[in-house]
């Protein structure tokens, strides 16, 4: 891990806009995602809805971890603050154990309802354009 009084701004910029394209993305995926389950009612493209939304809140954590490691060493923070990134990785964790709680939920709600699919082609189309 690279400290931050060792990181240049232009790194960090480099950094910021990389996390900044990747929450655009992320988004855009989320919501073709949205999209297709809408139009075809499939418990699989939900789950994988619901696993975007992880992307997604990541993303943004990532977007706010990389601000805070790139702010210079003060008083508190002799070594910088680099190892919130340790923090992050926890949060991810756990965010995506919580996904896999709720499409397990989901996927059982929908195997003992019987959901009838539609549009299966349109579904199709959405979803290997998101991936």
């Amino acid at each position: 891990m690279i400290e931050a009084a060792q990181i240049s701004k232009r790194e960090i910029r480099i950094r910021v806009w990389a996390a900044v394209g990747t929450l655009i993305i992320s988004v855009l995926v989320l919501s073709l995602k949205f999209w297709a389950f809408n139009i075809t009612n499939s418990q699989a493209i939900y789950s994988d809805a619901l696993e975007s939304i992880v992307n997604v809140i990541t993303a943004i954590v990532g977007l706010l971890v990389i601000y805070y490691a790139s702010l210079p060493i003060d008083e508190n923070h002799p070594y910088g603050h680099g190892k919130i990134e340790y923090f992050s990785a926890v949060f991810e964790g756990g965010l995506i154990t919580f996904a896999s709680v709720f499409v397990f939920y989901e996927a059982t709600k929908a195997f003992v309802t019987h959901s009838a699919l539609y549009s299966l082609e349109s579904g199709l189309i959405l979803i290997s354009i998101a991936g």
